[in-house]
């Protein structure tokens, strides 16, 4: 099952500002200072909140889901207090993640659906959007593309009206999916050639990358063994370029079917 796009509500999910003393130089946040910001009770409160998410996405997420899931739940008490309802949002949508994490996918839904409840109060587009797009990775994992294509369109929707350039990317890349799980080639490389057109004009070097990638897989499967070989090509210059050494093992096996 291909890997489906979901850097860009990661990405979305903590872009709160809390200070570009955060960020080092190569913009990864310091949880020191994360964790300093989040227990400063001399700054407001969308400042700590936005910090303590960022504490719990970058520090546990990936490694401790229940330690994550507990400051979420931190997170979101914060919020309730200081009636800050998008925060409450994603406070849900990173619980939600946890659930994912676990493999636990209608949970995953349930906690999403949560977020998206507040985010709707306050109309926040790009909370909903990001919600959205992960209902709709929780459908295809679970096999049913239908529900998959239908939260996706609604992402897109959103994404397109507030201009997320490439969550909009990123939409278009999990639409080709499912048209390429359904055989529709045509139709998937409709899709990917659209991400990849967006990718390019902002200069999202591992994005273009990913679609190239999966671009060669759809003339793979169509039986088109230059052009896969061509877009696979691709692929691997620019996993060289920015040190992707995971993806440029996974394209050169790819790569290796060619020849087979």
């Amino acid at each position: 099952m291909p890997k489906l796009n979901f850097v860009f509500i990661s990405l979305t999910l903590l872009a709160f500002s809390v200070g570009s003393c955060l960020y080092g130089q190569s913009n990864q946040p310091n949880l020191d200072s994360l964790y300093e910001v989040w227990n400063d009770e001399t700054l407001n409160d969308s400042i700590r909140i936005g910090a303590l998410q960022k504490y719990t996405w970058f520090g546990f997420l990936y490694d401790d889901s229940d330690s994550a899931y507990a400051l979420a739940e931190k997170s979101f008490l914060m919020a309730q207090e200081a009636n800050l309802i998008s925060f409450m949002g994603w406070a849900r949508l990173g619980q939600g993640v946890t659930f994912e994490m676990r493999g636990f996918n209608t949970l995953a839904i349930e906690y999403y659906l949560k977020g998206v409840e507040y985010f709707e109060q306050v109309d926040d587009k790009a909370g909903i959007a990001g919600a959205l797009n992960n209902i709709g990775m929780m459908y295809y994992e679970l096999g049913d593309l239908d529900h998959a294509e239908q939260y996706y369109s609604k992402s897109l929707e959103y994404r397109l009206e507030v201009g997320d350039r490439k969550g909009t990317a990123g939409s278009y890349e999990n639409l080709g999916i499912i048209e390429q799980d359904r055989g529709n080639y045509a139709k998937a490389f409709e899709y990917q050639k659209k991400s990849l057109e967006i990718m390019a004009s902002v200069g999202h070097k591992s994005g273009i990358a990913a679609s190239y990638a999966y671009m060669g897989k759809l003339h793979m499967n169509m039986g088109e063994l230059d052009s896969a070989h061509y877009y696979y090509s691709r692929c691997l210059e620019i996993d060289k370029e920015v040190g992707k050494i995971k993806p440029i093992a996974n394209h050169l096996i790819d790569m290796g079917f060619l020849i087979i």
